[in-house]
């Protein structure tokens, strides 16, 4: 009997390792696009109005010029067209199960990210605008120990 599993079994690929760098080549880090990047043509033959909008937010992100090296407009369009479809609440199952398809295929998750070595850019991710450590919200144990034994 063949044993194994999927294609995204086993450990998760760990972008720092000196070891799987090596063994599975370099890790790309994805980079926001230049603030005048336009979205390409809409490749299909006609365009909701939500996929419309879908189509100008995933053209956004930073995967995005990898898609363009890649040829994917397509894709991204059908990923938009399916997305879409999969919101309708009349939407059926083979809408969603496409667009978490594509999603891993085009980057848009985590899983799709390890599969093809991608990694968002330190300036994309969210900055933590404190430098001094934070004070945490809620009082310790005995504080709160205190106040049920009446302050004592």
């Amino acid at each position: 009997m063949v044993s194994g599993g999927h294609g995204r079994s086993g450990r998760t690929a760990d972008p720092n390792s000196l070891r799987s760098a090596a063994r599975e080549g370099e890790w790309l880090t994805l980079e926001p696009l230049d603030p005048g990047f336009e979205a390409p043509k809409w490749p299909l033959e006609w365009q909701s109005d939500r996929e419309m909008v879908l189509w100008e937010r995933f053209w956004s992100l930073p995967q995005a010029a990898e898609w363009l090296r890649l040829h994917l407009a397509d894709e991204v369009a059908l990923y938009c067209r399916y997305f879409a479809e999969s919101e309708d609440s009349k939407g059926n199952r083979e809408s969603r199960t496409l667009v978490r398809q594509h999603r891993e295929l085009l980057g848009l998750s985590t899983a799709g990210l390890e599969r093809l070595k991608w990694r968002i850019g330190a300036s994309e991710l969210p900055v933590e605008h404190h430098t001094e450590p934070r004070v945490p919200v809620r009082s310790s144990v005995r504080d709160r120990l205190r106040a049920v034994q009446g302050g004592a």
